[in-house]
């Protein structure tokens, strides 16, 4: 796939209004000042407990045990924040450790203690398998944030591509979604197959054009076969509202699909 010119960058110009879909380094900064700003403003133990389990998430565990060593002595759960606290800041990364805290990871999960679990996964650098794990219990919005707020690039497009699958899904049929997905992605093949799946053939032929132009589709048959039939569908809909020319001009990049609807007299 070819690369998009920096100043046509498809994350370039999103605002952080579009959330999981911006680039992820802008995503990261932004979790991180979101936190920060949380932390700051805090005055329950709740809302202490909620920053030190981001920070913990985003990979800031010094500020997560300073914020599990605050809870007062008076107060219930004093003994099992001082542990986590000490669990956080004893995390060697032998593989020993990373082993047994793996197991009881997988053990919480598997018995219905998914947050905890995922808590586990993500102190010992295991942010992906919770994501999968989170994924797999239908937690589609934690899995997305967990993967762009800390995941590398290979790692959130493996998360980010499987839930646009699952959104295009007939089970979920966010189609519109998926496409979103798939455009910051860059899956450009994908956006037009949805596209088509919605009939939004206009869409899908001013998009697919776009990519032509600036050379960013696979050269394979799959991306000429979802091409050529949004071209043949916009040509029928153009004939339909009386623009024959515009509808030959479209039949003709459609290849053989595109001469055989001329020949079979759909004009």
């Amino acid at each position: 796939l070819a690369s998009i010119p920096t100043s046509m960058s498809l994350n370039s110009v999103l605002d952080t209004c579009y959330d999981v879909l911006v680039d992820a380094s802008l995503y990261q900064c932004a979790e991180l000042r979101r936190v920060a700003l949380h932390d700051v403003k805090r005055t329950t133990y709740e809302h202490t407990q909620q920053c030190a389990v981001s920070h913990l998430l985003l990979g800031q565990t010094d500020r997560a045990v300073q914020l599990f060593l605050e809870t007062e002595s008076t107060n219930d759960n004093y003994l099992t924040d001082s542990l986590r606290a000490c669990l956080a800041a004893t995390i060697c990364s032998s593989g020993a450790s990373q082993s047994t805290i793996k197991l009881v990871a997988t053990n919480f999960i598997a018995n219905g203690r998914l947050d905890e679990g995922v808590k586990l996964l993500c102190l010992i650098d295991k942010g992906l398998d919770a994501c999968r794990y989170l994924q797999t219990y239908g937690h589609w919005d934690q899995s997305g944030w967990l993967a762009k707020a800390t995941l590398g690039e290979d790692e959130f497009h493996e998360v980010f591509s499987r839930w646009a699958e699952h959104l295009a899904a007939s089970s979920s049929n966010r189609k519109d979604l998926a496409t979103m997905f798939f455009v910051s992605l860059e899956h450009f093949q994908k956006v037009i197959e949805m596209l088509l799946s919605m009939q939004c053939f206009e869409m899908a032929v001013l998009f697919a054009e776009a990519c032509l132009e600036f050379d960013v589709l696979p050269n394979n048959r799959e991306t000429v076969h979802f091409i050529e039939i949004a071209f043949v569908e916009y040509a029928r809909y153009l004939e339909t509202i009386g623009l024959r020319k515009a509808a030959h001009h479209y039949c003709a990049f459609a290849g053989a699909r595109g001469r055989s609807v001329n020949i079979d007299g759909s004009f």
